[in-house]
């Protein structure tokens, strides 16, 4: 054992690259948590649980700062998602290139 299982189990499942991702992905949102990144900065943590094709649960983390904070928001009110009920739902996620940053996975469907 690596040390990276025990870990992933302790935190509940194992993690997908961000540079693994499709550029489309059906997942649930089990997580939104807000707290400092490495800079010191406040930003949006969200936590995506997605099923692979052979039934393995992987962990997605994306960080949101004040940059790319908007987009997500607008995404949520398109779908008719207010915060208190985002967690928990499944969603159709896509990639999208957001200004000069990394890309980021957006909902653009409710899926369940």
């Amino acid at each position: 054992m690596s040390g990276w299982e025990e870990i992933e189990e302790q935190v509940g499942g194992a993690f997908l690259s961000l540079a693994d991702a499709p550029t489309e992905f059906v997942g649930k949102l089990v997580d939104m948590t807000v707290k400092k990144d490495s800079r010191g900065n406040n930003a949006l943590f969200l936590t995506i649980e997605v099923v692979s094709s052979g039934g393995k649960k992987k962990l997605l983390v994306q960080k949101f700062t004040r940059a790319f904070l908007g987009t997500l928001t607008d995404a949520f009110e398109k779908l008719k998602i207010q915060k208190a009920e985002a967690l928990g739902k499944t969603y159709k996620w896509r990639q999208k290139q957001i200004g000069r940053g990394n890309p980021r996975w957006i909902p653009v469907e409710v899926v369940k």
